[in-house]
């Protein structure tokens, strides 16, 4: 009776959360995944500070940088869900969790839209969900995004050695296999200082 009873909480709340989807037009997503419902979104955005100590006062700043946007979503389906299903949701509780779990492996960034914004770029780094007796035909899952932020970088070619103006400093790096260690040689401070310790 408890599990009869479970079940209907569940489709009724798989079923509320895709009536909320569709009136309030808040369809969220992870790339091509559409949850039937969205329990909570947990949103961190961070600036960083460099600091510098100094001999004395506060440490010194002198550059602050956007630290890469992380996002927590928990979500869920459910399969009794999919007689209430009006969300025209494309996944249920068995095929969810795989899809998710794919998209995890392939550490490809991906689009995600929430009920606040849209992101570029995320990346799944965690996903944690617990079965148990009362969610066995139900899916509430914990997704861990974090954004990858994309720089270009270019290629380019030394000039000549000849048209260097300090090779020393500026060649690429040429092997010059193995040396041997050299005995370095003694200051004349050092001989100075022998030949007065051989004659106390």
């Amino acid at each position: 009776m408890s599990t009869l009873s479970g079940l209907v909480k569940a489709g009724a709340v798989g079923a509320l959360g895709q009536l909320e989807d569709v009136f309030l037009h808040t369809r969220r997503s992870i790339s091509y995944i559409v949850p039937q419902v969205t329990i909570q979104e947990h949103h961190r955005d961070e600036v960083a500070l460099t600091d510098h100590p100094i001999d004395s006062g506060a440490p010194v700043t002198d550059h602050a940088f956007s630290r890469p946007s992380e996002l927590l979503m928990t979500i869920g389906w459910s399969d009794a869900a999919s007689f209430f299903d009006v969300g025209g949701s494309s996944n249920n509780a068995e095929d969810a969790y795989p899809a998710l779990l794919e998209l995890m492996n392939q550490r490809s960034p991906l689009g995600v839209v929430t009920g606040k914004r849209t992101y570029d770029n995320m990346v799944i780094v965690s996903l944690d969900t617990v079965t148990d007796a009362k969610t066995n035909s139900t899916l509430v899952i914990e997704v861990g995004m974090r954004q990858v932020i994309i720089v270009e970088t270019a290629t380019t070619t030394l000039a000549p050695v000849t048209q260097q103006q300090e090779p020393e400093k500026t060649a690429e790096s040429v092997d010059q296999g193995m040396k041997q260690p050299v005995q370095p040689k003694e200051s004349g401070l050092y001989q100075v200082g022998g030949f007065l310790e051989g004659l106390l």
